[in-house]
């Protein structure tokens, strides 16, 4: 479930309920029970800063935290003194308690949602002393400014709570519909709440996550159902898997762009961690899908390889950082960007000579690169590479019928033919 991390919060007066107070004792207590009031309800406020500031004299007093029951306690305070109570807690607007006496006990502080920040000395006693007396110009001034502070945060702090609200249900409903295999309602409710606070880490990137997920399996979903029909059926199908393949790398994209850049502290680092992994991950299976399919047109080349690279960079295995540039090599081919993709394809096979798909990938984009350069010499280095394809590749490989029919048509048309290799016979993969 969405939690939100941060809350900014407004200053409160505590609500008060004071016992009575002993007169005779040289010294007392003061207690209380912290609460904090949400949705109409109240709940006991664990860990809150109870801090003390006389206002009689200059000077700090003790300083303690709730426990679980939102209890605190002073002993032995002076009798006489007069303090200021200031309360402060996680996710929590701080408050305070003026005009506090030893002997104050089972006091009630209400608390509500927050940023968490804590009142300074200077913020208390001010706060504290303006019910005393006549403030003076500056102190005026500098209430005027507080006020108009207060009220900002607590106009940000109510559209953040609303915002809050929705980015919860859309993400329930969202996870709900997808569940249920409803996909473009699923895809609907992450998007409205995307839409209420695009750029919260603490939010946003588990939407966006989810969004990717959602049009990757709708889009496999609607591949799946046309790929076989009538061409003319078949087209306005294909160009919405197309663009659900696209909006669905953008979207890894937007959350591990969100991920990389927070400020530390920002997201607890299990989360980043958790939600970036899935990012780079389900990034990497859009466009193992997009190869596969042949859907590329309309994709973000420059966002695949960003992403691609990013889930390199995560592989300590050899073998899987290969597959990854397969991967990226292959969405370059499908692209129609075959000189980008022999690049890559020829980065796999300097470190393993015998992978086959990355053999067949460059094979394949350079007798295009050839052709379109009118470059025998590429059409030649394709024919050599398609040939130890054909060799190396286990039987059944996707490609080998495709690798043996442009060997045929370049031996017809350009009389090109494989020339015998130098290496080492390649071992047959199985």
């Amino acid at each position: 479930m969405f939690k939100r991390t941060v809350l900014w919060g407004a200053i409160a007066v505590a609500m008060l309920a004071i016992g009575a107070a002993p007169a005779i004792a040289q010294t007392g207590p003061i207690s209380g029970t912290v609460v904090v009031e949400r949705d109409g309800k109240s709940t006991p406020a664990e860990g809150v800063v109870v801090e003390a500031y006389r206002t009689d004299v200059n000077g700090a007093g003790p300083k303690t935290k709730t426990d679980k029951s939102g209890r605190f306690a002073f002993a032995g305070v002076q009798a006489g003194a007069t303090m200021v109570l200031v309360f402060s807690g996680p996710g929590l607007a701080p408050t305070y308690a003026p005009a506090i006496k030893a002997g104050s006990e089972n006091l009630k502080i209400a608390m509500t949602p927050g940023d968490g920040r804590q009142l300074t000395e200077e913020e208390a006693r001010i706060l504290a002393n303006r019910g005393n007396r006549e403030l003076t110009e500056e102190e005026k001034k500098k209430a005027a400014e507080d006020e108009a502070k207060i009220k900002a945060i607590e106009e940000k702090n109510k559209k953040i709570v609303e915002t809050t609200a929705v980015i919860q249900k859309a993400l329930q409903e969202g996870n709900a519909a997808y569940e249920q295999k409803n996909y473009d309602l699923a895809v609907t409710k992450y998007e409205e709440g995307i839409a209420a606070d695009p750029d919260f880490v603490g939010s946003a990137p588990v939407l966006l996550n989810n969004k990717g997920t959602a049009l990757r399996v709708r889009a496999v979903n609607n591949y799946n159902a046309n790929v076989k029909k009538p061409a003319e059926e078949r087209a306005p199908a294909m160009a919405q898997v197309r663009k659900d393949f696209a909006d669905a790398l953008e979207s890894f994209s937007k959350s591990y762009d969100l991920l990389k850049g927070a400020q530390p502290g920002s997201i607890p680092d299990a989360n980043r961690t958790a939600q970036t992994t899935t990012a780079i991950e389900g990034a990497n299976a859009t466009l193992k899908l997009v190869a596969q399919t042949e859907q590329a047109e309309g994709l973000n080349v420059e966002l695949a390889q960003k992403m691609i690279d990013a889930y390199a960079e995560t592989q300590s295995d050899a073998a899987k950082k290969a597959a990854s540039k397969v991967v990226l090599g292959d969405v370059y081919r499908v692209s129609g960007e075959f000189e980008k993709a022999v690049t890559v394809y020829k980065e796999v096979l300097a470190g393993d000579p015998a992978n086959v798909d990355a053999m067949v990938g460059a094979g394949l984009s350079l007798f295009n690169v050839g052709y379109a350069n009118s470059s025998d010499a590429q059409l030649q280095e394709g024919a050599d590479l398609l040939q130890r394809y054909t060799e190396a590749a286990p039987a059944g490989h996707k490609f080998l019928d495709d690798a043996k029919a442009v060997l045929d048509n370049l031996k017809a048309e350009k009389n090109i033919a494989p020339q015998k290799s130098t290496r080492p016979a390649a071992r047959r993969r199985n």
